[in-house]
């Protein structure tokens, strides 16, 4: 059996000796021994025994004594002195030579799921559904919903009572006129191509509704005239984008990047506005709802 003596003398695995043999006649081989076990396709740390020497103790299961003379446990491995792990080696899945194929299988493994196909922008799709459809009752329908429907949704009520709280979502979803809903629409349909790819239906959903809640309640406080629309949980996903590719380089770094951009442009733009006494932009609902969407990203797990 063929033996690999730069690495304890472990036998090499089936495929690591057919290589060795071609390269020994000196024939072109597709490939090369894995440079981390050397061909045996063993893990080094735990030689194989699925049971590494825990780095923090070295082994020992103890870091010393405390004040009373007594053993103190090694947090990291709970005192064992050992940690659980493969016994095969994480470089080249046990095989002990390095291809194309399995680089492709290790790639694809890590790649985001946008990779494997184009995902349908569901998430997106429903937001749309949702702003089209009362807009069209709003106009179709004038009289009703303006008594019937529109005081129910509205961030503010003549009867409006503090436990109300779905006008905080509500209020997302009503639009001032045509271009104030065709601005919003065409954001919500290019964020959802670019972000559902990566996050899913669902977690674009929930970050839509955290932005568009948590911007009208910084709107309630701090806006005399809370306002209307989808914008809030807009610049919730516009946030999201940015701070996905910072903290965990999702997505495209300059598509991030020009989204961010864009929105403090108009954020900017909107206080500076306001300033010269153009109230018809609720940035408060802008900041909160960016405020909504980073704290979102560095309070969860990497999304796949």
């Amino acid at each position: 059996m063929t033996t690999n003596p730069s690495s304890n003398s472990r036998p090499l695995t089936a495929a690591a000796q057919e290589l060795q043999a071609a390269l020994d006649k000196g024939q072109r081989v597709e490939g090369r021994l894995c440079p981390r076990c050397k061909g045996s396709g063993g893990c080094v740390d735990c030689q194989g025994s699925g049971r590494a020497p825990c780095p923090q103790c070295q082994g020992q299961g103890n870091l010393g004594n405390d004040s009373r003379g007594n053993p103190r446990p090694c947090k990291v491995c709970k005192g064992r002195g050992y940690l659980e792990c493969s016994p095969q080696c994480d470089s080249c899945l046990g095989q002990g030579v390095i291809t194309s194929a399995l680089q492709s299988q290790i790639l694809a493994k890590y790649a985001p799921p946008a990779a494997h196909g184009p995902r349908k922008a569901w998430g997106a799709g429903l937001l749309i559904s949702i702003c089209l459809g009362v807009y069209l009752l709003q106009h179709l329908f004038p009289f009703q919903f303006a008594f019937f429907i529109a005081p129910y949704l509205a961030p503010y009520a003549p009867d409006y009572a503090s436990w109300q709280i779905w006008r905080l979502l509500s209020a997302a979803f009503l639009h001032a006129n045509l271009l104030h809903l065709l601005c919003n629409l065409s954001c919500l349909y290019v964020l959802g191509q670019y972000l559902e790819g990566y996050l899913g239906g669902r977690r674009f959903l929930i970050i839509f509704v955290l932005g568009a809640v948590g911007g009208n309640i910084l709107s309630v406080f701090l806006n005399p005239h809370p306002g209307i629309g989808a914008s809030g949980g807009i610049y919730a996903l516009l946030s999201a984008a940015y701070f996905y590719q910072i903290r965990w380089g999702l997505g495209e770094a300059e598509m991030a990047r020009n989204f961010w951009q864009s929105g403090l442009a108009i954020l900017g733009l909107g206080f500076l506005l306001s300033l010269m006494g153009y109230p018809y932009l609720d940035n408060w609902a802008h900041l909160g709802g960016a405020i909504a969407g980073a704290a979102w990203v560095w309070s969860t797990k990497r999304p796949f």
